[in-house]
């Protein structure tokens, strides 16, 4: 049973108490590299085998109706975030897990063995409040010659590394915001992405300009504000040609009664406006993102302009597939919000991204939850990369009181060789192959590796 979220703002979810404080190092555990270890004799720790208590019904009953009448009281994030964590478990499980709705294994569909030839990017405007106005994750395969765009609704929830369920736009917002938001993205779909393209309102203005502006295809009206009057900022119609200010105009606008997914077509046009104008080659186009300076954020200027440019020579081919990622809404009320929609994303992945789909994703028993004891600010972002890059799917990282955990802990579910081996690995991934590992009772479904994260894990 996944037990009931607290009240906002403090969005991770809190696991049951039972999972909350395990001993340290209890009799019958051994190290993650196979060898024994004895109880700990540190004061004020408690030597249990025991790690996990079953939450009682009654408990969980009364947790729920307290949630519920706290919820009611609740902004619209607060809700949102609850409807979500469960409304939406179930489907995230079964994408986590690499299934279609008729248990068909869709790793089977891979790009196979080899050199990686496909790279992604994900681009985004920022609004004024510093979280995400437009994202796209555009995707190239050198050797197929085959480009897609993936466009992303930025209220769609995902898990921030050390932030917990949030919608995924306001990732770019936090510290280091553009490599969180990366993260975020690559954890969401199961894919790599490579680098990032982030440009603040004025920047994106700027880059219209220096292309000699833009056409686009305007679908409504654009209106907006010009003193106190509401003008006609864009008009409707084919092949209008735009400057930076009004592109933004066309870029931003949500007409009455509108919800982001409607939007999104809008954003597709002013995109592919941008993309035909690009100039050839790498060195043209990395003097042109040279020119935009404050406002742009590239994280790696080889691999965006490379990635731009074989994207910019599909789009003149006609070869750019656009697709809008998969999700399913959900109604908290106010403003639409969204979550994964578990099959269609399968699809969309083995359909445009297969090349960079990230190893690992579909193994049994490779979801690591993570819940930080220490305290210290950033460490989910560090803790996140290096179990991703040891092949292992992370599904999020929460603090957890109390702090002060000298020593990391891993706990599994079962005892089986398979499991001991997958654990050693993840020791060593997270730079503590000495790790002690527990064996718990299975009283959560969100994950089925636990690290409890000490003051020994160093990023």
């Amino acid at each position: 049973m996944v037990p009931p979220p607290p009240e906002p703002p403090a969005l991770p979810v809190t696991l049951p108490a039972s999972t909350a404080t395990p001993a340290d190092v209890p009799r019958g555990v051994v190290a993650a590299d196979g060898s024994a270890r004895a109880p700990s004799t540190k004061p004020g720790v408690r030597s249990s085998s025991r790690t996990t208590t079953r939450l009682e019904l009654k408990d969980v009953r009364r947790a729920i109706i307290r949630t519920k009448r706290k919820h009611r009281r609740q902004k619209v994030l607060g809700v949102l975030i609850t409807v979500l964590l469960l409304a939406g478990l179930v489907g995230t499980v079964i994408y986590l897990t690499g299934h279609d709705r008729n248990g068909r294994d869709a790793s089977k569909n891979t790009s196979g063995a080899g050199v990686r030839t496909q790279h992604t990017v994900l681009l985004q405007v920022r609004a004024p409040d510093g979280s995400a106005l437009s994202s796209a994750l555009l995707a190239w395969d050198s050797q197929k010659k085959s480009a897609a765009v993936v466009l992303v609704p930025d209220r769609v929830v995902a898990q921030v590394p050390g932030s917990g369920a949030q919608p995924f736009g306001l990732a770019v917002d936090q510290p280091g915001g553009p490599a969180i938001s990366r993260s975020t993205m690559a954890d969401l779909l199961g894919v790599r992405v490579d680098a990032s393209w982030v440009l603040d309102q004025a920047a994106f203005i700027h880059l219209v300009d220096a292309l000699g502006g833009i056409k686009v295809d305007v679908d409504v009206d654009i209106i907006g504000k010009q003193g106190k009057d509401n003008v006609v900022l864009v008009p409707k119609g084919a092949a209008q040609q735009l400057n930076g200010v009004r592109a933004l105009a066309v870029l931003s606008y949500r007409a009455p009664g509108e919800d982001e997914l409607s939007t999104l077509p809008r954003f597709q046009h002013v995109l592919a406006g941008v993309l035909a104008e690009l100039p050839s080659g790498t060195d043209a186009l990395a003097a042109l993102a040279g020119k935009i300076g404050k406002g742009s954020e590239i994280s790696s200027t080889g691999t965006v302009t490379s990635l731009l440019d074989g994207v910019r020579t599909d789009a003149a081919a006609g070869r750019n597939v656009y697709q809008i990622m998969p999700v399913l809404t959900v109604d908290t009320g106010g403003a639409a919000s969204y979550r994964i929609e578990p099959v269609g994303v399968t699809r969309m992945v083995n359909q445009v991204l297969a090349g960079s789909r990230l190893p690992g994703r579909f193994d049994k028993g490779n979801r690591v939850l993570v819940l930080n004891q220490v305290g210290t600010p950033g460490l989910g972002q560090a803790v996140r990369d290096k179990i991703v890059a040891a092949d292992f799917v992370f599904v999020d990282a929460r603090n957890q009181k109390p702090f002060g955990r000298t020593k990391t802990i891993i706990v599994v579910y079962d005892a089986t060789p398979k499991t001991n081996v997958r654990a050693s690995q993840l020791a060593t991934a997270l730079g503590l192959p000495q790790a002690p590992v527990q064996v718990g009772s299975r009283d959560q479904n969100i994950a089925d590796v636990i690290v409890y994260l000490g003051s020994d894990f160093k990023p």
